[in-house]
């Protein structure tokens, strides 16, 4: 039985007395001047309360006022939150604001830490105040999101650091330049310690899903503890955080099922799905069946005989379980020199070859390097000015390759198969009654975090791939125009490429995977909708976003969610699970903040829109596994992030990109 790592935060009553004023840029000086109250501000008013017993008065612009749960739950729920913070700050306990997000931290000072040579993890609570509302019963619900979690601190000096000689000059610091405990960090000091395996294994502990949801009742009954301790306004009063399972009266859990897979003329079977595409044959069978194909693989000299090996066994893979026979491989062997000069012939190789996708197999060090200096980044760069899609692989991946239908030889021929415009598989086609098309939205800033990129993904509501491309590098002054005419750009060639006439009605769905700013993408949305205004358009904001505190656990010591359980929290707001080892579920919240023409324009179904994304992470060309992020969002991130990384290059013109928008050339 599932349950929400959530409390219903009960009170005596639903209403209370506070004062509101009318918002001034006042704001600052009140809450200087009046540390007893709490200010918060909602549109134009200020509203105002009481933190602690005072004698103390506001200022007479200040009146009183009755608001309620059902018709003032931002405020509602604000009193609640700041009650709550106030009783951590006046026990003296640490208490902060996660950075960009609703997530409050308490240090959990009488937990045992967790200690590693050089690092430590420091045991602590999050909590979140969430207005929630629920479908079922059409009534307004605030709840508490409980979890504990560990916060990693190096205990290494720089001295430390340099007598276990560990090199940490090209390592990830915050502004004061200290350290910080970031992913590439993490990897290289528990390379560097040999305490990897041990690492992940406490972490896999403390983070099990039983383990979490035994803190999560830890937590939850040291609150109802406490309750009767944290002052509110007005005599309001906590008399309970009520937990129980899904499902209960407010909300309930749904099962969405996977997709099929359709293979070789729409075939379609069971088992597992590489053994499914080596008995039906690809969904793009007809096209590698009549096309030849030829793929250089650069390698140095030193690793010939892997290389070689390597080439052999993908080969097979391919004409085997992708029934591709007719893929040439030539394998051009280099010398490495710090110059880089090597890239220049290799690249010119490729140019007299008429390769249709270039391997360059270098080495795990290669990756690390500064990435002007990086024949990883460097040659990708060249290559795809030459719409040559690139697999980079190391020489270390290579070597854990055991035999022909090796896991990790699957992935690598996925990856080529899809890269040469393969297609393994489709999914199940969710019939719908208008034209629909979904855009993924990302965007990045360059390495100096001075100019920007939008990039946008296309899909069908099949789930087909049309186009992935970028708006003009811009700075944030004219990020928002850039992105509109990119924008109306793509959504004009869509209408033309599916014939889609004025009268016609079809529906565009934006996934987000960062929170859409009114400023920039959200205004860059609704202006290019308005160049449409003579279509009948129907559209959707959605973001899609792990960056949360909700979880999804299980109460009868099982140890996995099932895939697809889909939980609605708001009228706009779900849940949906999308792996089983992760208690993680991805929050779906359709932006409300945006009506370019009128409401019946918004397209509201959560359930739909979470089936589609349940469908489109099934569509993978990375893996056979079916992924816990859609390609939707996917997509754009991989795209944002290779493209960030490719301006350093010198003499990178970011106008390749449109020579291979078609191709999967950033998986």
């Amino acid at each position: 039985m599932p349950a929400l790592n959530i409390a219903e935060i009960q009170t005596n009553k639903d209403t209370v007395n506070i004062f509101k004023t009318a918002y001034t840029d006042k704001l600052r000086s009140y809450r200087d001047d009046f540390p007893e109250y709490s200010f918060y501000r909602y549109d134009n008013e200020i509203f105002a309360w009481s933190n602690r017993t005072t004698q103390t008065e506001l200022p007479k612009e200040f009146k009183q006022v009755l608001i309620s749960k059902s018709e003032h739950t931002l405020v509602f729920k604000e009193i609640l939150e700041q009650g709550i913070i106030c009783f951590f700050k006046n026990r003296n306990q640490n208490i902060y604001r996660r950075k960009y997000s609703s997530i409050w931290r308490v240090s959990l000072v009488k937990d045992t830490e967790i200690q590693f040579k050089g690092l430590v993890l420091k045991p602590q609570m999050e909590f979140q105040v969430n207005p929630l509302y629920s479908t079922q019963q059409h009534t307004q619900v605030i709840a508490i999101s409980i979890r504990k979690t560990y916060k990693p601190v190096f205990t290494f000096s720089d001295t430390e650091f340099k007598t276990n000689n560990i090199d940490t000059r090209n390592w990830d610091r915050n502004d004061k330049g200290e350290l910080i405990f970031s992913p590439k960090n993490r990897k290289r000091f528990l390379d560097a310690t040999n305490q990897a395996k041990i690492y992940q294994t406490k972490i896999s502990q403390v983070y099990s899903l039983n383990q979490e949801f035994l803190e999560f009742n830890r937590l939850l009954k040291a609150f109802k503890q406490y309750s009767p301790k944290i002052y509110l306004p007005d005599n309001l009063a906590i008399t309970d955080f009520y937990f129980s399972n899904l499902p209960n009266l407010y909300f309930k859990d749904v099962a969405i099922n996977k997709p099929n897979y359709y293979f070789f003329n729409n075939r379609t079977g069971i088992g597992l799905y590489n053994k499914q595409l080596k008995e039906l044959k690809p969904y793009s069978f007809s096209n590698f069946k009549s096309n030849n194909f030829k793929i250089a693989v650069f390698a140095p000299s030193r690793n010939e005989g892997t290389a070689g090996s390597f080439i052999k066994l993908i080969k097979d893979n391919l004409a085997n379980n992708f029934h591709a026979p007719n893929i040439e491989f030539d394998l051009i062997k280099f010398e490495r020199n710090t110059a880089l000069d090597f890239v220049k012939n290799l690249v010119n190789k490729t140019d007299e070859g008429n390769y249709n996708l270039a391997i360059t197999i270098l080495s795990q060090s290669d990756k690390k390097l500064p990435i002007k200096d990086s024949p990883y980044f460097v040659l990708k760069a060249k290559l795809l000015g030459r719409k040559i899609p690139t697999q980079q692989l190391t020489i270390e991946v290579i070597r854990q390759i055991r035999f022909a239908d090796d896991l990790i030889l699957n992935a690598i021929a996925l990856n080529i198969y899809s890269k040469l415009g393969g297609t393994a598989w489709t999914i199940e086609k969710d019939e719908k009654e208008r034209e629909e098309i979904i855009i993924g939205i990302g965007t990045t800033i360059n390495f100096n975090k001075e100019r920007i990129i939008g990039f946008a993904n296309v899909f069908d509501y099949k789930g087909v791939y049309l186009l992935g491309s970028s708006s003009q590098i811009s700075n944030y002054q004219n990020y928002s125009k850039q992105l509109k005419d990119h924008l109306i750009k793509t959504i004009k060639g869509q209408i033309q490429l599916k014939g889609i006439d004025k009268n016609d009605n079809f529906r565009l769905i934006f996934h987000l995977s960062k929170p859409a700013s009114k400023k920039y993408e959200i205004k860059a949305i609704e202006d290019s909708l308005k160049h449409f205004k003579d279509y009948n358009i129907q559209y959707a904001i959605v973001h899609l976003s792990y960056q949360h505190n909700y979880r999804l656990f299980s109460t009868n010591n099982e140890n996995s969610i099932a895939r697809g359980t889909f939980v609605e929290i708001a009228s706009r707001q779900a849940l949906l699970h999308l792996g089983q080892n992760s208690k993680t579920p991805i929050l779906l919240r359709i932006d409300k903040r945006s009506i370019y023409d009128n409401e019946e324009s918004m397209y509201k179904d959560l359930y739909a829109i979470a089936k589609q994304i349940l469908y489109f992470s099934h569509l993978s060309h990375r893996a056979f596994k079916p992924a816990n992020v859609p390609v939707t969002i996917k997509y754009p991130q991989l795209m944002s992030k290779l493209s960030s990384e490719l301006m350093i290059i010198e003499g990178w013109d970011k106008t390749n990109l449109e020579i291979v928008k078609n191709q999967l050339w950033f998986i």
